[in-house]
């Protein structure tokens, strides 16, 4: 075959088989989070939105070997796909960053790169696939994620107004400020969650870095607890999910409070018998649980 024929005839096919698509997700009709998870997952946005993908043989060649890992890391650390993928497969509601991440590319038309697609044909996001993204998307938002305070014509924006307040169990509030201003929360009992978020000072300890047990200092200074339960995710590096994931985190941090274990922490507190009484009340089923320790300090922050 001429060469100057040939080049021509291989982008005409590279942009031929771009444009063929996955069709995959037709046989989930009806099942918009199946259908979702299968676009994703066979449009090769695992292969570097996942830390569990693994490099394509490629990936150790020479020169483009490099590059490749690279793209893997970069994208793994812009967005992390894993959780979505099997949120959408178990029917679980995805958190809204994801599903924020996932529909703005849909919008943009940012994802696949062209060097992915140049390698990997028909992994393109074709009109229908977009179209059944950002409708999932405005659906799983209008039922999960939509402020009451919001404006029809917004309702759909990812960025929503403040609630007018979040519902809370006052006697768990009650229990959780008893349990946030205890000190046998840290192994030596001089420290409570108060003593670095202390509701008199802005819900901050006021200093550079945070003071832990024995006088060690952390390497960050303490956020505000003030409206934390609005924050999508939780400590300075967001590596906490929720509240409750957070208010797991210092007790058992060496640096900070200190204990070994929460079974340390549930020892202390059992012989307080008036607190095992209110805990048997509100968790009947659970009593003195590292989860209902943790559960009740959440419901208090959420008042702060």
């Amino acid at each position: 075959m001429n060469r100057t024929i040939t080049i021509p005839f291989l982008l005409g096919m590279v942009l031929l088989l771009s444009s063929c698509g996955n069709t995959d997700y037709k046989k989930y009709e009806g099942d918009k989070a199946k259908q979702v998870a299968s676009i994703i997952r066979n449009n090769g946005c695992m292969e570097c939105h996942s830390t569990e993908a693994k490099v394509p043989f490629y990936g150790n060649l020479p020169v483009i070997g490099k590059t490749v890992k690279a793209d893997m890391r970069d994208g793994t650390r812009y967005v992390d796909f894993t959780n979505l993928l099997t949120a959408l497969e178990n029917g679980d509601v995805v958190s809204q960053v994801d599903l924020a991440k996932l529909e703005h590319t849909a919008l943009s038309g940012s994802m696949p790169p062209l060097k992915y697609v140049a390698i990997h044909w028909g992994t393109n996001l074709s009109s229908e696939e977009k179209g059944i993204i950002l409708n999932w998307a405005k659906d799983v938002r209008r039922a999960h994620f939509v402020s009451p305070t919001v404006a029809e014509e917004f309702a759909n924006e990812p960025v929503q107004p403040l609630p007018n307040s979040l519902p809370t169990d006052p006697q768990k509030v009650a229990l959780g400020f008893t349990l946030y201003h205890d000190t046998r929360l840290s192994a030596d009992n001089t420290l409570s969650c108060a003593s670095c978020h202390d509701l008199g000072t802005a819900g901050v300890d006021r200093k550079q870095f945070s003071e832990g047990i024995n006088g060690q200092f952390g390497g960050v200074n303490a956020p505000t607890v003030y409206n934390s339960a609005l924050n999508f995710v939780q400590f300075w590096d967001g590596r906490a999910a929720d509240l409750q994931e957070q208010a797991a985190g210092p007790p058992l941090n060496p640096i900070e409070m200190g204990h070994i274990s929460f079974d340390d922490i549930i020892e202390l507190l059992v012989q307080d018998k008036e607190l095992v009484t209110i805990f048997e009340q509100l968790y009947p089923e659970e009593g003195v649980t590292e989860s209902t320790i943790t559960d009740a300090i959440a419901e208090f922050e959420k008042r702060c």
